[in-house]
């Protein structure tokens, strides 16, 4: 069976501790298990493979690995959990976990075009693995048109030339190539156009489309990771989300969280405002509660009962009751002009000393008139 070809993927180099190694002397292949945290998926569609950088620029080197995504298998999804089988790789699952062996290094082989395993999962041309830098490789057996990108500390004179992307210019090295060191990015600015650099592992990488994942907004191409993708808005203000688990739609778009839910706590039930407990489905506005419902009771007897209108979840502005309205004693009434007590006045008939006694302003012999 034909094998497809694979993408060589640039990826950190490696800062992750090896499992316990076995070498097997039948197939004299170096067997590897792999810190499971540390592998990156990275496919090249349905025939694609997971490529992965090694720790050393040497032929003689061991499996390598980097990434920091953490991968579960099962012996039934290896192929897309793990990577496809190459003429230099091959993987397993043991124990739920990745296992990468590698081929021996001087291995013939005929993937990417290449004649023998470098011993790390490549097939290269054979000037890629024979312990010496040499035709255009900046470092031992790495960089150059045709190698694998060195690791970091090696020689380089592009960014292609290193598996972190950043390629650190040096006036202290010579060869007829080499110009600068690899080394981890830090910024923006020591990652070629298009690219962004993940200071957590030091290495630059393309910028990512819309609803893929993403930890930081200048991984993505739009300028925005929210909700843990790349999203087409900057999605900022309540109940707005750029999930499908949140908004019903796809992963990406900005738009409304599911009317009566609440994923963020945006919009919990209010006993003092008119909030009925989850999302309205409309970008910044949470569910109002029901017509009628008491949102801000009277505190003293000339002070309104305010209800919630049913339309928004805020409670209308706190009042006064209305003239001839309230709580006042029997015969009494409020002004309409303040809340408390002190706003109740007597109504017409009521016996009084002076004018401002009466709700009409009217003291006439004793009396409150209209």
């Amino acid at each position: 069976m034909t094998r497809p070809p694979r993408t060589l993927h640039r990826v950190p180099s490696p800062v992750a501790t090896l499992g316990a190694g076995v070498v097997s002397l039948s197939a004299c292949t170096f067997l590897v298990e792999v810190d499971s945290s540390r592998i990156s998926r990275n496919f090249s569609g349905a025939g694609g493979a997971l490529e992965v950088a090694s720790s050393t620029t040497s032929a003689q080197g061991g499996a390598g690995f980097g990434g920091s995504e953490p991968t579960d298998c099962t012996e039934a999804t290896v192929a897309t959990a793990c990577g496809l089988d190459s003429n230099c790789r091959t993987f397993s699952c043991v124990e739920g976990t990745c296992r990468i062996e590698d081929t021996a290094p001087g291995t013939p082989c005929d993937d990417d075009n290449g004649t023998t395993c470098d011993g790390k999962g490549n097939c290269v041309e054979a000037h890629c693995a024979n312990g010496t830098r040499d035709v255009d490789e900046t470092g031992i057996d790495c960089g150059g048109s045709v190698c694998a990108p060195c690791a970091v500390g090696a020689p380089c004179a592009a960014p292609g030339d290193c598996a972190t992307g950043f390629c650190q210019a040096s006036s202290e090295l010579g060869g007829a190539r080499a110009t600068g060191t690899c080394a981890e990015c830090t910024d923006l600015a020591n990652c070629q156009s298009g690219e962004w650099c993940d200071v957590a592992t030091g290495s630059c990488g393309p910028r990512r489309a819309t609803g893929t994942a993403c930890s930081a907004s200048e991984a993505c191409l739009s300028g925005h990771c929210v909700d843990g993708v790349c999203c087409d808005l900057a999605c900022a203000g309540t109940c707005a989300a750029c999930v499908a688990s949140k908004t019903g739609g796809t992963d990406g778009a900005c738009a409304p969280v599911l009317a009566m839910t609440d994923p963020e706590g945006e919009c919990p039930t209010s006993t003092s405002g008119c909030r009925a407990g989850g999302c309205a489905g409309t970008l910044g506005a949470c569910a109002p509660a029901a017509a009628g419902t008491t949102c801000r009771p009277a505190v003293s007897a000339c002070d309104a009962v305010e209800s919630c209108d049913g339309n928004v979840a805020a409670c209308p502005v706190d009042a006064v009751a209305k003239k001839g309205k309230g709580t006042c004693p029997v015969g009494a009434a409020c002004d309409g002009v303040g809340a408390e007590s002190s706003h109740c006045k007597l109504l017409p008939g009521g016996a009084c000393t002076v004018a401002g006694e009466c709700l009409d302003g009217t003291c006439d012999a004793g009396s409150c008139s209209p």
